[in-house]
């Protein structure tokens, strides 16, 4: 009976010396280690960051326009804004927005699918033109309007690097933070011929990926937090800027803003290889 005793005393410290292993295995991989820099950058910027969804009355007091974003449609989430202006062209008027916090099919130039991370402004609106020569630089006054914006925000800003690769995108120090697409629909009207534009536009404002974003760039360059902006802000800014440059290029064409274009777009010494018909190539010097 004693040795009995024994064997089971003996079992149970068994037991309980793998329970005591099992416990000190755990807690070994779960030990806390020391996080790298890259880690402890991501975890600053998963704690800031806290998705507020667009709130239109914001953006609307905001909001200085005569015509563009007037009205503001805002759906928290849906395929494309691009898309559902676009196939309903005709039910809108002049300067009617649709905004949207995500895009599940969102669309970019050249059919290219656009991210919608948490943060990224997307927005798509309408106007129209009457000269059909104007069409080919349209995009261009969106993205200088777009940069323009920018630097009304934050004036600081103004001689870095926020710039435009052509011939629609947004980019700052190599880093493609935004981009532009235009479609046109020509109608009739009273005899003569109407170009409608419907203008999609995304920027990353607070999404750091997938590349970085406005409140980035303005606290690499102002050195604070208390900088940032919000979406409804970019966006405001955005139509106040626009519609006084788009009323200038109605009637003066793009010519106004083409010595500031060219001060910003991103290609200005580059050589470029021209193709005039096989097998012919001219090296030109933007």
């Amino acid at each position: 009976i004693k040795g009995r005793g024994q064997r089971e005393k003996g079992r149970r410290n068994t037991k309980t010396e793998a329970f005591a292993f099992i416990i000190l295995v755990a807690s070994f991989y779960n030990a806390p280690r020391a996080k790298s820099k890259e880690e402890e950058e991501a975890e600053r910027r998963a704690m800031k960051r806290v998705f507020n969804p667009f709130v239109l009355g914001n953006f609307q007091r905001l909001l200085n326009t005569k015509t563009f974003g007037r009205p503001t449609l805002y759906e928290y989430s849906m395929p494309s804004t691009q898309k559902a202006l676009h196939e309903n062209c005709a039910s809108f008027q002049d300067g009617t927005c649709l905004v949207a916090d995500f895009q599940t099919q969102g669309k970019g130039r050249g059919g290219n699918e656009w991210s919608s991370p948490e943060g990224c402004l997307m927005f798509s609106y309408k106007c129209s033109v009457t000269e059909g020569a104007q069409l080919p630089f349209f995009q261009y006054l969106v993205s200088l309007a777009v940069v323009r914006s920018l630097r009304s925000l934050r004036p600081d800003v103004e001689n870095n690097e926020i710039a435009l690769k052509w011939p629609n995108d947004i980019y700052w120090r190599g880093l493609k933070i935004g981009g532009v697409l235009c479609q046109t629909e020509m109608s009739f009207s009273a005899g003569a011929t109407v170009f409608q534009i419907i203008t999609g536009v995304g920027l990353n404002v607070s999404n750091s990926e997938p590349t970085t974003c406005v409140n980035d760039i303005f606290q690499t360059i102002l050195g604070s937090d208390d900088r940032s902006v919000s979406r409804e802000e970019v966006h405001s800014s955005f139509f106040n800027t626009f519609e006084v440059m788009f009323e200038e290029f109605k009637a003066r064409g793009f010519a106004p803003f083409e010595a500031d274009y060219l001060r910003t777009w991103l290609h200005s010494g580059q050589l470029v290889t021209l193709h005039e018909g096989e097998p012919e190539e001219v090296k030109l010097k933007i």
